[in-house]
């Protein structure tokens, strides 16, 4: 509080309250105490050996103190030459008074010898430690406004980056709705095409049925088994249905397929995918040969290339074929076949193209 005072009255901002010789005569004794203090050997040993809380003293107590002892001389010696006044009619103070007056003036005149010591004392040391103080306080506003300067930057950086980040958001948003629209408009146009070729076939009937030659081409009857003299109308509902039943059999046999190629040596699941590429390859090409599509599960070919494997039955079950019992003539023990009795033929198509791929990749891995 009191280096706040002496810096204000340094400043010639500060205000003294109360009669004239009552200010200037408290404040002579608080400068007294002040200066006072600065003038002993230790203290003048501790500035000397660069104590750091006395050298900021020295900037926020001793040089104020001086300077408000040199800011009072004037109000001191202005009533001081009033109080000596030799002419009756000029003096102003009584006989009481002037005596108070010359004595505070005397004091003055001690303080002020006593703070002109002190600052050769310390005067250095003190113009020094104000050097530095300022050089760190214009270090220390240099590193705030650094500091906000960074602050600012990150600020902006962050604002920058959620923007980006809200944009990539939305970007994926619409390439998933995207990807969703293709998607249903791609099961639209499977379920379509069912029906087109539905048509076409009950078209080719009725021509047939009228003795027309016309004759569909060598892969007509062979789609969907449902769509062949079932007796069901296909409609857009039942071609849709059919169609995820499509995309449901197609990542069975996917999620088949990998776990034969996990589970098995390279060399074992390359032979498991030329052996079921040469039963679907027969079914394709004679898809109404029950001979084609049943195989008996205890043909040798089949048990050590297939049926044996782990997850190999797992893939022919994908491609629909179904465990059954038969008796191939009478008396005779009942064998077990996998039998095929529904043909997808655009799933089976699709198969030997997976396969395909696999082969290829077990081929660059053995």
């Amino acid at each position: 509080m009191l280096a706040k005072v002496l810096e204000k009255q340094s400043a010639g901002t500060a205000t003294l309250k109360g009669p004239a010789f009552k200010q200037l005569s408290e404040e002579v004794d608080r400068l007294c105490v002040l200066l006072t203090d600065w003038d002993t050997p230790a203290m003048r040993a501790s500035v000397a050996a660069g104590d750091p809380a006395l050298c900021a003293r020295l900037v926020n107590e001793m040089l104020p103190g001086v300077a408000a002892v040199r800011a009072i001389e004037p109000r001191l010696s202005k009533m001081h030459a009033k109080a000596v006044e030799p002419d009756p009619d000029l003096q102003t103070y009584g006989p009481v008074m002037k005596d108070k007056i010359i004595k505070l003036y005397e004091r003055y005149l001690e303080l002020a010898a006593l703070s002109a010591s002190i600052e050769g004392h310390y005067g250095e040391a003190a113009r020094c430690a104000q050097e530095e103080l300022s050089a760190m306080r214009d270090a220390e506003q240099l590193q705030r406004a650094q500091e906000a300067e960074t602050a600012k930057r990150e600020e902006e950086a962050a604002v920058l980056q959620e923007k980006a980040q809200r944009a990539a958001q939305r970007a994926a948003e619409a390439a998933e709705r995207e990807a969703v629209r293709a998607a249903e408009q791609a099961r639209l146009d499977a379920a379509r095409a069912k029906m087109e070729e539905a048509e076409e076939r009950e078209r080719l009937a009725a021509l047939d049925a009228r003795g027309c030659k016309e004759k569909a081409t060598e892969t007509r009857w062979q789609s969907d088994p449902v769509l062949e003299g079932d007796g069901e109308h296909l409609t857009m509902e039942l071609a849709l249905a059919l169609e995820e039943q499509a995309a449901a059999r197609r990542a069975s046999l996917q999620t088949a397929c990998e776990y034969v190629m996990r589970q098995n040596s390279p060399k074992d699941a390359y032979n498991a995918g030329a052996t079921v590429l040469a039963y679907i390859r027969a079914v394709l090409a004679q898809p109404r040969s029950r001979d084609c599509r049943r195989i008996p599960v205890d043909n040798a070919v089949f048990h050590d290339n297939v049926g044996r494997l782990p997850g190999g039955i797992a893939v022919m079950a994908a491609l629909g074929f179904e465990e059954q019992e038969e008796e191939e003539s009478e008396g005779e023990k009942a064998r077990g076949f996998l039998v095929l009795n529904r043909v997808y033929v655009d799933d089976l198509r699709g198969a030997v193209m997976m396969l395909e791929n696999g082969q290829a990749l077990l081929r660059s891995s053995m």
